[in-house]
């Protein structure tokens, strides 16, 4: 080939035809190639964020297996839920006033309207 025909194939519609449609299919699989990455990149961070959820769960139920399993614990429980006593022990019970006889002092205490007035202006 001469440099006059080679320039001529160059610069031929055909050739400029074929190139454009090459470098449309070489860009758009960069393009794609690229979301892709962009696709996979937001799924790995999720992933991540999940393993860290996954991971600071898994050290809390550690964290309270390991205090299930302690003589405390069993003690406590055994208190609580068995009502069982140490020997020597004495176990008091403490009871809370009932709604009903804190309503029912709450109204007793009360005074009337005017009585409150009386009160608030001459004594």
């Amino acid at each position: 080939m001469t440099s006059k025909n080679w320039w001529a194939t160059i610069t031929s519609r055909l050739f400029l035809s074929i190139a454009l449609v090459a470098f449309v299919l070489v860009g758009y699989g960069l393009v794609k190639a690229t979301i892709r990455r962009v696709e996979i990149e937001r799924e790995i961070a999720i992933l991540k964020e999940e393993i860290n959820e996954h991971r600071s769960k898994s050290e809390q139920l550690t964290k309270l297996l390991d205090k299930l399993g302690t003589e405390e614990y069993r003690e406590w429980q055994a208190r609580v839920q068995l009502g069982l006593q140490k020997p020597g022990e004495t176990v008091v019970v403490i009871q809370n006033q009932s709604t009903e006889d804190k309503i029912t002092t709450e109204i007793s205490n009360t005074k009337s309207n005017w009585q409150r007035w009386w009160e608030y202006f001459f004594k």
